[in-house]
């Protein structure tokens, strides 16, 4: 189809226009196109049949004999099992498209006609595959780094030195030649692991699952984890040279930890941010497009609805702010985890925190919150009844980061029943 025509397809659908079909007449598209999409549609009930056919004389009828699609994406939670396989369905459709260059709107177009679905979702749903099929359309470059330059120049510079010296000294020894060698592997060698741990990390990023789809595929309720844009990315240890060389560089994020403690009782989500870039690492991150197309209010809202967990890493800004004061009066008391500090951060940081968040809780407990936050004070919970309660260090042994997430564990625990703390202990003990 013609690109400017496939644009007034779609401005006449989000005008208000209906069906598809005058959509398209009123885009004034070829002939031959509107004569092939009938064709497709016609012959779609004998595909479908014959494909009913197939799977019930496989004995699996009872998984898919028909798709549909959600007219909300958010809606993908609560799809039925055949209503899941369609939408797999449809994204596998969408990607053998896009891998043979058809535009994304003319995919969404031919779908939602010979499906009888709304245009509005099947867009959507192209553009959630083609970002997570096609990391290359996200449009991020890889992050600026010389640790590749600098490696190069350790590696050569001495012998470049040494070369040079021999040359104009013959007499050198060859107990000289190795001491030489041998520094410029130990100053390279750090470098070389620091320009592969992060080359590992990008593509870890370019890789990261979408969130919807991770809805989707999950029959499990998510953990919501919703956080200030400013701590995307924080929380990694030491990334010396010095630390490289000894090994004992850890690159996995706070974010990317909590997510290994929660995981298991489901999947953990969260909105990406509008200058992410690439998907920071932990939850699985709602694309920016979803995000933008159905409101990121309305998306906290449907999710707070469907979570079996919020995790909340509050920093004074005016959206967390507003996801704060929605979770305390839409998410029952015992699903909330408030996370004040991290290890690691300024004391500063933390007490302008708590200074915010304190009269936004206090006005819905009656258990009365300090002022000032101690320095082991990491967690805020609640029990069924908003009794609140502050989860610190219990012991400092195995480090602040174990600490810290045993304070997680005890949080999301604390009048939870249904959350499962021994798994959840282990998970934190290996994620420390």
């Amino acid at each position: 189809m013609d690109p400017a025509k496939l644009r007034d397809v779609v401005h006449h659908w989000r005008a208000g226009r209906r069906p598809l079909d005058a959509c398209l007449v009123l885009a004034d598209v070829d002939v031959e196109t509107l004569l092939e999409l009938h064709a497709t549609k016609a012959g779609w009930p004998v595909v479908a049949q014959e494909r009913a056919q197939n799977l019930e004389a496989a004995g699996l009828s009872h998984l898919l004999t028909h798709w549909t699609f959600p007219p909300m994406l958010m809606d993908a939670p609560a799809l039925s099992l055949a209503d899941r396989m369609g939408l797999q369905h449809l994204a596998f459709t969408t990607h053998l498209a896009l891998s043979k260059g058809m535009p994304q709107d003319e995919i969404a177009v031919r779908l939602a006609f010979v499906h009888d679905t709304d245009l509005e979702s099947m867009l959507r749903l192209v553009m959630s595959v083609a970002l997570h099929t096609r990391p290359d359309l996200r449009a991020a470059p890889a992050p600026a780094s010389r640790s590749a330059l600098w490696m190069t120049l350790a590696l050569t510079l001495p012998l470049g030195l040494f070369l040079l010296v021999k040359s104009l000294v013959p007499a050198v020894s060859s107990d000289t030649i190795g001491l030489t060698i041998g520094f410029g592997a130990l100053l390279g060698f750090p470098l070389l692991r620091r320009h592969w741990s992060n080359q590992a990390v990008h593509a870890a990023r370019a890789a990261a699952p979408d969130g919807l789809f991770t809805l989707a595929r999950d029959d499990r309720k998510p953990i919501l984890y919703l956080r200030s844009h400013v701590v995307d990315g924080t929380g990694r240890e030491s990334d010396t040279l010095f630390s490289h060389f000894l090994n004992t560089t850890r690159l996995e994020t706070i974010e990317q930890k909590l997510s290994a403690v929660v995981r298991h009782e489901g999947p953990m989500v969260a909105l990406e941010g509008p200058r992410e870039g690439l998907p920071n690492l932990g939850a699985d991150r709602i694309r920016l497009p979803d995000v933008q197309a159905q409101g990121w209010q309305a998306l906290v809202q449907g999710l707070m609805v469907r979570a079996q967990l919020v995790v909340i890493r509050f920093r004074p800004t005016r959206g967390t702010s507003w996801e704060v004061g929605e979770a305390l009066r839409a998410c029952p008391s015992h699903l909330l985890v408030f996370v004040m500090a991290v290890p690691g951060e300024p004391e500063a940081v933390r007490d302008a925190s708590w200074q915010v968040l304190r009269p936004l809780v206090q006005a819905c407990t009656c258990t009365p919150l300090p002022q000032r936050l101690a320095d082991t004070d990491y967690c805020l919970g609640f029990d069924e009844h908003f009794n609140a309660k502050l989860f610190g260090a219990r012991s400092r042994v195995l480090g602040q980061t174990s600490a810290f997430l045993e304070s997680v564990v005890d949080a999301a625990g604390f009048g939870n029943p249904g959350f499962d703390e021994d798994k959840a202990r282990l998970a934190a003990l290996a994620a420390a």
